[in-house]
């Protein structure tokens, strides 16, 4: 009611005023040009862990810097993540969001490494990100590298299908006070206050933050009606960095609770509740960089301690890295780097109705890598050689190689291709749990227990079974792109890919038990209709079980195609993304389970992904934006159709502050993005909102 009220109309008015002749000033020399793009200034670090333009990265990287984050209109780290081409963002519910890299959706999607200045945030449960708990304030990122493809020769095992790096502000250069106030019908409420300074007399430049959010429940579809959710979320942050000399400190404490509304099943219970997953957690993290002759050296290390007491398993785990690298220009046109790094993580898994086992274990990771850049021919053609292994206590060693290629065709133009190999080691959750899985697979006809004859039609649920023999994940890979700087400001970046998966992990079916309310087991025997051996009258029975033993067994081969343009004039930009992803599974499979579980890892990703976002800084302090995003529909589960969504944002300046009006999702009254039905997670919709936003400087 507030938004249809008053954010509707004042959005609609700003835009229409910030469009009109009164803001548009005739002499152009009036308007406000925006800074141009340069693809030959622009340097990033995460592809090599040197900085490096991008004209001359063999790989296809992307920046989203600042002001992208700023003028998105985006409020939680994951949807900024949509501005980049190649990966595939869904908000599962109010708190929970699938984020995968080519293909391979999912909400535990494992195949992506995601680092905060480089130190990794992934879950060891499910080698993937709690994104309602790993998070830093959007305010606080200067910008976020990504790559698409491997990236595992740099930064080790799971960094396969990409690696997305945010790097935070140095407190460096920057004084004063800033809150930061926002308010509407789906965030319905955020703070944020940060101060930078300098620690008395001394050299210490300082920067921290204190940071709350309220974010209310989406609503359910529930097959037959839209139904109220219930997943509201809250989390708070405080966070401080210090920067002085080559040093650089940096902490974090955050305390939150979200409500994932899911159907569970477990000891003969079954049915959708909407339980307090209360988490809290904070990190420490501290990184030196000195010189020695030509050599630059940079040691980090860091402590980070994480709770959460999850719907499927209550969680608590203490990791600890510490990361040492080098680069050095040597003799004879050599780009020379190599690291070496440790990370440990001590892990307590305690029963809930996800699994019905507790488990106490410390894990160690070891990654050792060295590269070789090597102009072959002066300024045109760069070879670069990379070798990585990896240790896991799961899989012991893993070696992951990788030879790329650059041309530079003209100073504005390269050229590249790389050939990649990379692993996606075993998660805890997979070696160490049982995991009950709530969405049901299937359905079976039984007899009644009891019931003189009739027959009921019970659904089929799945249970993972651990194989501590489980082996890595295999992708080879072959990327190749073209990135053109046509002018400042005109660019594009085109790059295409194909994988080849091998020891995919899939399922092998066991046993089909009866579970009646009690959570008594009987076997089922085959026939028709099927019968549950032993169970009698007084045994209500609730659902059929079947558990597939995890195992290496099928390969799955993916291609792609990715684009990105830039367009800039003046006071306005355009820029656009596309992908296009294939996925075939290369296996012929036998067993319904495992077919069952392979169809799902490939039609849970969108075959075409497209963005368009216009900017404009006109006279008078107003800046315009518009997103136009297309998401194509998801083959598995039926429900998710293709969608196109509209957001607006209107800013304007004031010599007090900024006022921001930002409403999204305003083509259709709602839509659905995602739903895991394996894991019992109904389709949540995203609703048309609004939010105003006030900004507030103070030197």
């Amino acid at each position: 009611m507030l938004t249809r009220k008053i954010l509707y109309p004042l959005l609609l008015a700003g835009s229409v005023y910030a469009l009109s002749p009164l803001a548009i000033a005739v002499n152009t020399e009036e308007l406000v040009d925006l800074e141009l793009e340069d693809l030959l200034e622009l340097e990033v670090s995460i592809a090599s862990r040197y900085a490096q333009s991008t004209l001359d990265i063999a790989a296809a990287v992307y920046v989203v810097d600042q002001e992208d984050i700023r003028r998105s209109g985006a409020i939680q780290l994951p949807d900024v993540l949509r501005l980049v081409p190649g990966l595939q963002v869904s908000r599962v519910n109010s708190n929970s969001w699938s984020v995968s890299a080519r293909g391979f959706n999912s909400l535990y999607s494992n195949k992506l490494l995601v680092l905060v200045n480089g130190r990794p945030i992934y879950s060891a449960l499910f080698s993937g990100v709690d994104w309602d708990a790993q998070s830093v304030p959007l305010e606080e990122i200067e910008r976020i590298e990504v790559i698409r493809g491997p990236g595992a020769a740099q930064w080790g095992a799971n960094a396969v299908n990409g690696v997305i790096n945010i790097i935070t502000f140095s407190a460096e250069n920057t004084e004063g006070l800033q809150l930061n106030v926002s308010a509407g019908n789906q965030d319905t409420a955020r703070f944020l206050a940060s101060h930078t300074g300098q620690l008395g007399s001394s050299d210490v430049s300082y920067r921290s933050y204190l940071q709350y959010q309220s974010t209310d429940a989406l609503s359910t579809n529930s097959g037959t009606q839209i139904i109220d959710g219930k997943d509201d979320w809250d989390v708070a942050r405080l966070g401080m960095t210090m920067n002085w000399d080559d040093q650089w400190i940096e902490f974090q404490v955050y305390q939150g609770n979200s409500k994932p509304e899911q159907q569970l099943v477990n000891s003969g219970i079954v049915g959708s509740q909407s339980l307090d997953q209360n988490f809290s957690g904070g990190y420490a993290y501290w990184q030196t960089n000195w010189q020695v002759g030509q050599s630059d050296h940079q040691l980090k290390a860091s402590i980070d301690y994480y709770q959460r007491d999850d719907v499927l398993q209550d969680e608590e785990r203490l990791g600890g890295l510490i990361d040492y690298q080098f680069h050095e220009t040597a003799p004879g046109k050599h780009q020379l780097s190599s690291g070496i790094s440790w990370h440990g993580v001590d892990i307590d898994y305690q029963e809930n109705f996800g699994s019905n086992q507790s488990v106490d274990q410390s894990n160690h990771y070891f990654n050792l890598f060295i590269q070789d850049e090597i102009e072959l021919s002066k300024d045109f053609w760069y070879l670069t050689l990379s070798g990585g292994v990896a240790y896991d206590e799961y899989v012991n060693f893993e070696f992951q190689p990788s030879i790329r290629s650059l041309w530079h065709l003209t100073p504005s133009q390269s050229l590249w291709m790389a050939v990649s190999r990379a692993v996606r080691t075993p998660s805890s959750s997979e070696v160490l749990l049982d995991t009950n899985l709530s969405g049901d697979a299937d359905t079976i006809t039984i007899e009644t227990p009891g019931g003189g004859g009739a027959t009921e039609a019970l659904p089929v649920y799945l249970q993972l079974l651990k194989n501590q023999n489980l082996q890595s994940e295999i992708l080879t890979a072959l990327d190749f792109g073209l990135r053109h700087q046509i002018r400042p400001g005109v660019s594009y970046d085109i790059s295409g890919f194909y994988n080849q998966f091998t020891d995919v992990v899939s399922l092998q079916s066991q046993a089909l038990t009866c579970v009646d309310s009690n959570g008594n087991t009987f076997t089922v025997a085959a026939g028709t209709p099927s019968t549950c051996t032993g169970a009698g009258a007084a045994n209500d029975i609730s659902y059929a079980s079947v558990g597939g033993s995890l195992i290496n067994d099928i390969e799955i081969n993916t291609k792609g195609v990715e684009l990105a343009a830039t367009w800039q004039e003046d006071f306005w930009k355009l820029r656009a993304t596309y992908t296009w992803v294939d996925i075939k599974l290369d296996t012929t499979l036998t067993d319904t389970i495992s077919s069952y579980y392979a169809d799902v890892q490939q039609a849970m990703s969108a075959e075409q992904l497209f963005s368009l976002r216009a900017s404009a800084d006109l006279s008078g302090g107003w800046k315009l934006d518009a997103w136009l995003r297309f998401q194509d529909d998801l083959a598995y589960p039926a429900g998710v159709d293709s969608y196109t969504e509209l957001d607006l944002r209107v800013e304007k300046n004031y010599s007090w502050g900024d006022l921001i009006l930002v409403g999204q999702n305003l083509l259709q009254t709602d839509h659905g993005e995602f739903r895991d039905k394996l894991y019992g997670y109904s389709g949540s919709l995203l609703e048309r909102s609004a939010y105003i936003k006030l900004q507030f400087p103070f030197e």
